[in-house]
């Protein structure tokens, strides 16, 4: 009947708009999680080179300090300029250290994110299928317990939607 077709295509338009909502999010969530994939190799990338320039820096230092210590005439073997020189090194390896680990954090941080796009990506898929059989099924059952006939018209069959074929006037359910 003319009620059950539109049921059929309204619940159609709606499962097509539910299926292109949900490739919208799938996109949009792969999306996010490809971007935090590569934020989390450029924050590494960017902790190695910054710990190399660092270590550089401090080398820079612990050599000018050297050279200090030869123009003052003191000798290495010196206790307090081996303390030094070793404090020296040792802080400028921990700060070397520091700044990888600061951006394996930060790249740990965009590593999880990544993977909680992709895993509400998944779940997203997952709620839009069964969606679609709830749309799909909930059709079947409406149209099941319509008769296949208007909602007010009861299941009756006629041509202008009375028993008597008239389009005027309230419907005239039969019984039988």
């Amino acid at each position: 009947s003319a009620w059950a077709m539109l049921m059929a295509a309204g619940t159609g338009a709606k499962m097509y708009g539910d299926i292109q909502t949900a490739k919208s999010r799938i996109r949009s969530l792969k999306d996010e999680a490809r971007i935090a994939e590569q934020n989390a190799i450029l924050v590494r990338e960017q902790a190695e080179f910054d710990a190399k320039k660092q270590s550089l820096a401090a080398g820079q230092i612990i050599s000018e300090t050297i050279t200090g210590y030869a123009a003052a005439g003191v000798t290495s073997e010196s206790g307090s300029v081996l303390s030094v020189l070793a404090n020296s090194y040792a802080n400028a390896e921990l700060d070397r250290l520091s700044i990888i680990h600061g951006g394996d954090i930060r790249s740990l941080n965009y590593v999880n994110e990544a993977i909680s796009a992709r895993r509400e990506a998944k779940a997203t898929k997952k709620a839009a299928i069964l969606n679609l059989l709830s749309s799909g099924l909930g059709m079947g059952a409406s149209a099941v317990s319509q008769g296949g006939s208007s909602p007010k018209g009861g299941g009756y069959t006629g041509g202008g939607g009375t028993p008597s074929g008239s389009t005027y006037g309230p419907p005239k359910r039969t019984m039988g």
